[in-house]
């Protein structure tokens, strides 16, 4: 388990702890599991940030990457090659609401809905793809797994070795 954390006035995490782990499936692939838990800094202005803002922004941002390694062992689509796809489909979707937008201000509306509800292309990595299950509350001076754990749906390994490095790595 890692343990982190700053004494920083501006840093948002007092301290925290979290793991990774990436654990084989017995038809072949991979899942990929995380977990973490922290104190938020700034009292009561920093739980309600950390509720409101930071938790989801973490857990999205965990989700997303953790796609992107998904893609690779799947599909052999390289992490920095799938986060210029997630960039390639921002752009595009902004400049469809844009022009929507110069066209016809009320024809953004339903562009800008599209954008927001049409799921990302398959070779792009996307948060909504892990599977987020919440745990307990924390209890003061109680140890026990982190709060939070994503996984992702089974992915197939993209060669013999890559799932024999993941069995090696899950051990």
């Amino acid at each position: 388990m890692l343990r982190f954390g700053s004494a920083h006035p501006l840093s948002f995490i007092a301290e925290g702890s979290g793991y990774w782990r990436y654990l084989p499936v017995p038809a072949g692939g991979v899942i990929f599991l995380t977990g973490y838990d922290y104190r938020p800094a700034w009292g009561r202005p920093g739980a309600l940030a950390d509720r409101l803002i930071f938790r989801p922004l973490i857990g999205w941002a965990t989700g997303w990457s953790f796609d992107r390694l998904c893609l690779w062992l799947e599909r052999g689509i390289t992490p920095e090659r799938s986060r210029l796809h997630a960039v390639a489909e921002v752009i595009t979707r902004l400049t469809a609401i844009v022009l929507a937008a110069f066209v016809h201000p009320l024809l953004a509306v339903p562009v800008l809905a599209a954008g927001a509800l049409i799921p990302p292309l398959p070779i792009t990595p996307a948060a909504r793809r892990s599977h987020r299950r919440p745990g307990r509350q924390r209890r003061p001076g109680r140890t026990r797994p982190p709060r939070r754990a994503l996984s992702s749906a089974p992915y197939t390994a993209a060669s013999p070795d890559a799932a024999q490095r993941t069995k090696e790595t899950a051990s």
